[in-house]
């Protein structure tokens, strides 16, 4: 298996979903992302400390509609 193929179920188990990360988990470049959110269209993230910020997968899921044998 490769490095990539392993960080990428790593980060598919994960509960929070940083925005660097978001391109590799869900195919979406985080810019989109920050629109969406700016436009109410995509889940607000969450603040883990004054520099980090992270989404929590669930309503990433949820917004993406991947629930339960989706995922």
């Amino acid at each position: 298996m490769s490095k990539n193929n392993s960080t990428s179920r790593a980060l598919g188990q994960r509960t929070l979903i940083r925005p660097s990360e978001i391109q590799s988990v869900y195919g979406v470049s985080r810019s989109s992302a920050y629109l969406w959110m700016g436009q109410g269209k995509f889940p607000k993230l969450v603040h883990l400390s004054p520099r980090c910020r992270a989404w929590r997968k669930a309503d990433l899921d949820a917004h993406f509609g991947l629930t339960g044998d989706n995922r």
